[in-house]
């Protein structure tokens, strides 16, 4: 647990050393303290060993010459040659990524345009639906007068069938006096419903000479 405790304390001097290297101030204990809080039991020991490491790395660079005309050079032609290998990468990679892009706006067209067909077929059909219906309702008021009038016509018919019926019949007054005079009913004064032939050819109106 302390080994941690104190892993995280140089987290926080390092932290704080470098922002007052980037301010160009002067590390002191106090300085670090004020940015990390804690004790300078805790403080001063990562400082002391911070700075000296600091201190390390720029006295090898010091030490260390400065590179060679030549080889700079040569790394910086290196390093050119590298970044446009790494740029024709890019660009190849880039090309790749229009012609998807490419292909997939094609994709979306494609599909907008069989959205838009199937959608006027659903327009067209929805028309075709509606007259059918204004159709099938028309007919179906059609058959409904018609059923009226078929009804009515069957009325009629009843009627003059009963009207057919009552004048075959003699009339009970006829009847009494055929009894009283027993004499036959007098059927001339009653028009014969089922006349035969002879008598229909002699009731049939003269035809006008043309």
């Amino acid at each position: 647990m302390a080994q941690k405790s104190n892993k995280s304390m140089e987290t926080r001097v390092r932290e704080a050393i470098k922002k007052l290297e980037e301010k160009g101030e002067d590390i002191t204990n106090a300085k670090v303290r004020a940015l990390t809080g804690g004790s300078f039991r805790d403080v001063s020991p990562v400082v002391k060993k911070l700075k000296a490491e600091l201190e390390e790395k720029a006295r090898v660079e010091r030490a260390t010459p400065d590179m060679p005309e030549d080889v700079l050079d040569a790394v910086t032609e290196l390093w050119t040659l590298a970044w446009a290998r790494a740029d024709e990468t890019a660009a190849a990679e880039r090309r790749g990524h229009a012609v998807e892009i490419d292909k997939l706006k094609a994709e979306v067209v494609e599909q907008e345009e069989a959205v838009e067909i199937v959608e006027a077929e659903r327009d067209q059909a929805e028309k075709r639906a509606e007259v059918a219906e204004a159709k099938n309702a028309e007919l179906s008021e059609k058959l409904q007068e018609t059923q009226l009038q078929v009804a009515e016509l069957k009325g009629r018919l009843a009627e003059r069938h009963s009207d057919v019926v009552q004048r075959t019949k003699a009339s009970p007054t006829e009847i009494k006096r055929a009894k009283m005079n027993k004499a036959p009913i007098n059927k001339e004064e009653q028009p014969d419903m089922f006349p035969s032939p002879a008598q229909s050819k002699e009731r049939q109106p003269p035809v006008a000479a043309k």
